[in-house]
């Protein structure tokens, strides 16, 4: 695999990691959303568009909400 794409799964299997912890640090969330918009980029240039629909860029917006409502669990 292309290190681009390997460094682009590292990163977002990285975001997902920090969306799902119970504890959340509210200072990183601004390194959040500037390393998703990178992420997101990055899979874009080596992806073709077709790849992508609602779903993915639905990431965007949990980093977006995990600011606005603060972790969520459910029981």
């Amino acid at each position: 695999m292309e290190e681009e794409v390997q460094m682009s799964f590292n990163s977002l299997s990285w975001l997902f990691n920090k969306l799902c912890n119970k504890v959340i640090d509210l200072s990183s969330i601004d390194v959040l959303k500037v390393e998703v918009a990178k992420t997101m980029s990055t899979l874009e240039k080596v992806f073709p568009l077709a790849c992508f629909d609602v779903m993915t860029h639905l990431i965007v917006h949990l980093v977006e909400e995990l600011d606005l409502c603060g972790p969520i669990h459910t029981q």
